[in-house]
């Protein structure tokens, strides 16, 4: 289920130096993220903060890990390497707040082109329809085998949640 229900803003500032060095520290590489750009960081409600630019959500932090929202992910596609693909089937259930299950995405191992390990982040792409959510991996998703059962990947964000829609 997507942690972005009823997002409120409750306490905005301008990121300072400091903070944005540390935010590319842990971050990694972006095209448009440098010292020079002007980033808002958002603190909302159920301590969760999202990180604007030009009132665009650009990262969100869940347990003090830097992800890209899907805007973020639709400017700079590369942002995020680790993907899973899904079959369109699949589209409907993860919108309505289901988790990732092993079968599904044992179905298109074959086009996982990175290792995915426990806990790392990754995109879900449905086949034909591109990418539509980011999550958490609850298990190593290159082990997968045939008899795998249970949910693989939780998702955080999923395309028409709350984060995906809003304008800051």
């Amino acid at each position: 289920m997507t942690l972005f229900k009823n997002l409120k803003v409750v306490g905005s500032h301008v990121m300072g130096g400091k903070e944005k060095k540390s935010m590319m520290q842990k971050y990694g590489g972006s095209s448009f993220l440098s010292v020079e750009n002007t980033f808002i960081v958002n603190k909302c409600k159920d301590k969760k903060v999202v990180i604007t630019q030009e009132n665009k959500p650009i990262i969100f932090i869940y347990n003090n890990i830097y992800i890209p929202t899907l805007q973020h992910i639709r400017m700079e596609p590369d942002v995020l390497k680790k993907t899973i693909f899904l079959d369109e089937g699949a589209y409907k259930p993860l919108c309505s707040g289901a988790a990732v299950m092993a079968p599904g995405i044992y179905k298109y191992r074959h086009l996982i082109t990175t290792e995915i390990f426990l806990n790392d982040i990754v995109k879900i792409d449905i086949l034909n329809k591109g990418c539509i959510a980011v999550g958490i991996a609850l298990m190593e998703i290159n082990k997968i085998g045939a008899e795998t059962k249970g949910q693989a990947i939780e998702v955080l964000h999923i395309e028409g949640d709350e984060l995906d829609l809003k304008r800051f």
